[in-house]
Parts: C-alpha cells; structure tokens; sequence
C-alpha cells in the first residue's frame, strides 16, 4: 500500500476514533484512566473541551501505531503500514517527538500533542506506574 493511501486510511480511522469519543464525553462518560481530565488539568495544559476528543484519539492511535497498546480501534496492519509511513520505531519507547508527528498528519496541533503526552506521562507518575531511580515509593503523591 502506498503511503499516501495508508495515510488517508489512517486519517479515516482517527476521524471514527474522535467522533467515538466525542460520543462518550457528550453522554458525561471517560473511558479509560487516561482520558479523564481533572479541572486542573485543562488549566495547567490548556486544553481546549471542544479539541479534548481529538487528543485522546490521539494518544491512542500513537500506542497503536507504535505497537505499544491496541484498543481495538484500528486495523494493526493498517498500524504497521502508517508506522512504516512515518518511519516510527516499533517499540515501547514513546517520544512526545514522535507523537507530535502523528498529530500532524491527523490534524492535532504540536501544543495539542505536547500537552496530551505529559498530561498522561504525569497521571502515571501520580499513579505510582512510573518512578523515579531515587524513590522508593510514591507516598503522598496524589
């Protein structure tokens, strides 16, 4: 498949994936822990409520594409196509480099990128999911 048509297909699965969680936050739900959004949240990563679907599609189409996390919304070969399309590495080591780049081709600002990769990298270091060499454990982080 050449790139151009793995592109527009990709971009046809994001648009479902937006209007899908469009569809789940209109009804007052989050789905998973990493698309809920704490007032404090919005404000410090200046997330705009009417672009939020856009983002959290975001997020998970970049664990699709970088064989990280399948939430059953995308095709994985059309994943492995579009990841060869924008020479991504097939690991988990995310960049906010990388995701910004797959938010360039389905329409997701830099700043909407940014803020929506360490809006998460954030709620898995409160979670206790990720710690730093020198903890021990994450008491009393919130």
């Amino acid at each position: 498949m050449k790139s151009e048509a793995v592109i527009a297909d990709f971009k046809d699965a994001f648009r479902r994936s937006v209007a899908c969680w469009q569809s789940i936050f209109d009804e007052g739900r989050y789905g998973t822990e990493y698309a809920i959004i704490t007032p404090e949240e919005g404000v410090v990563f200046g997330i705009q409520p009417e672009r939020y679907a856009a983002m959290v599609a975001l997020y998970e189409a970049y664990e699709a594409v970088k064989n990280i996390c399948d939430m059953g919304s995308y095709d994985l070969s059309l994943c492995t196509a579009m990841r060869d399309a924008l020479d991504l590495e097939d690991n988990t080591r995310i960049t906010v480099e990388e995701m910004q780049t797959l938010g360039q081709v389905v329409g997701v600002t830099y700043r909407e990128a940014f803020a929506m990769f360490y809006k998460v990298h954030f709620a898995e270091i409160r979670s206790g999911l990720i710690r730093f060499k020198d903890e021990s454990s994450v008491e009393g982080i919130s």
